[in-house]
């Protein structure tokens, strides 16, 4: 039988579901692990196939454009903490960039994790590390990671900028609207956020609409276990993303209505993770199966890293100018998603993310763009 928190650090999942699970009163703990098994498919890159983002490799190298290469991703979360799974820039080199990074929770930099076991239902150490994990992870299994499996990130020569907002899934409305705005000003890309709120900031929506108007696609998983999208997912200027599981059917717990905008695998997803020994409270860096929709918020993230580097972050702001870049991508992003034989509009809004599908679809006139 599982208990909340081990439960809690097995799931990995974001946006305030796990106070909100909505089980049934008879629901036992054994059924509740049964949804969340440990071990995973026997394809350790099931997910990128089911995005085609193997595909959308091979169109990048074609055309001789790197895997994500000078896009810079802003993860507001936990912070960065140590994995053989997510590099570290050096020069050039995609991973995550400490420098410039700010931890908004404890006023310090750098945006480290502090990976202290703080307790409470919704606190979970190293959350980010997951996420981080399926963007930039090189494929293959790193040394030091345990585990069968590596994490094989989407778009694995982008770079990251953490910052710290919380020390779990449930991000202070001000600490997330700080980061945005710092974000935005030191010129990130895309912003990947797994952090939720049930109601809505005046404040941080407009730090996400600033973000946007200036060029910034803005990403942000819908939650788990809620009837509703949690926010900064539920503002219409972000990209809300839902999670499906290895047959293209909604992951269960998958928060939905109708602001979801896409769909990513969420479910049995291999990616980074820290585990703490009960006994020595020794760290063991892992790679294991998470669930929920922070894997599926990274891998979106990850093909709109891709999409940009395509075709050119610079070439796409001169013809669309910064305030269009964001719907251009969500309205190809939509109108090149697949929608396999479960699909379901309020579960998994357009369909699922096709990476294959959107690098080839034709840009429209700057006046198409809704």
């Amino acid at each position: 039988m599982l208990g909340w928190r081990v439960l809690v650090r097995h799931v990995h999942v974001p946006a305030l579901a796990i106070l909100l699970l909505a089980l049934p009163a008879a629901a036992s703990f054994g059924n509740i692990a049964a949804l969340f098994p440990s071990d995973g498919p026997e394809d350790c890159e099931w997910h990128l196939r089911a995005i085609r983002v193997d595909r959308a490799w091979a169109l990048l190298e074609r055309v001789g454009r790197g895997l994500g290469e000078g896009v810079v991703v802003g993860v507001p979360d936990t912070g960065y903490v140590v994995h053989p799974e997510v590099p570290i820039a050096v020069g050039a080199t995609g991973g995550v960039a400490l420098e410039g990074s700010w931890d908004f929770v404890h006023r310090l930099g750098p945006a480290r994790d502090d990976l202290q076991p703080h307790d409470g239902l919704v606190s979970t150490s190293a959350h980010a590390v997951g996420l981080m994990s399926l963007l930039l992870s090189p494929r293959g299994k790193a040394s030091g990671t345990e585990g069968r499996c590596g994490a094989s990130g989407v778009a694995p020569a982008s770079r990251i900028v953490p910052a710290v907002v919380s020390h779990g899934v449930i991000a202070g409305a001000r600490p997330l609207a700080q980061a945005i705005h710092q974000a935005t000003e030191r010129g990130v890309h895309i912003i990947a956020i797994a952090q939720g709120m049930p109601q809505a900031d005046a404040d941080l929506h407009a730090a996400v609409r600033d973000a946007v108007q200036r060029g910034v696609i803005v990403i942000a998983a819908a939650g788990n276990g809620t009837p509703f999208v949690v926010y900064p997912a539920a503002f219409p200027e972000v990209i809300a993303v839902a999670a499906t599981d290895v047959e293209d059917a909604p992951f269960p717990f998958t928060s939905n209505g109708p602001e979801l905008d896409i769909a990513a695998p969420g479910a049995r997803v291999y990616a980074a993770f820290l585990r703490r020994d009960v006994l020595s409270s020794a760290l063991h860096t892992e790679v294991r199966t998470l669930f929920g929709t922070t894997p599926a918020t990274a891998q979106v993230a990850g093909v709109a890293a891709l999409w940009l580097a395509y075709h050119g972050r610079a070439e796409l702001l001169e013809r669309y100018g910064a305030a269009r870049l964001a719907s251009l991508f969500r309205h190809l992003l939509q109108r090149s998603a697949r929608r396999p034989a479960r699909y379901r509009a309020t579960m998994m809004g357009a369909g699922i993310v096709d990476a294959e599908a959107l690098l080839l679809a034709p840009l429209p006139h700057v006046d198409e763009v809704p």
